[in-house]
């Protein structure tokens, strides 16, 4: 089963993701992933033997940083009502 069709069948998304998980996650392909992280534009892994992993926070810092946004919380998401006071 290809990682786009077993993302679907999982409850949230995996806290340690492999590199098919991480592209989907940023909502790019494999190829434009591995590009940009082998040339330093995108987080980089960590290796536990021959897999590379990242973690769905990095991924999502990264992605705010890219639109301009801060973390605001602990998760990186901004669950208040504070900016509409």
């Amino acid at each position: 089963m290809r990682a786009s069709e077993r993302i679907g069948t999982l409850p949230n998304w995996p806290l340690r993701m492999c590199e098919d998980y991480a592209a989907l996650y940023l909502g790019v392909s494999k190829t434009l992933f591995r590009e940009k992280w082998k040339s330093g534009a995108y987080p980089q892994p960590i290796r536990e033997g021959r897999r590379l992993l990242w973690h769905w926070r990095q991924l999502e810092q990264f992605a705010d940083e890219q639109f301009g946004l801060s973390l605001l919380s602990a998760f990186g998401r901004d669950d208040t009502w504070d900016d509409f006071r």
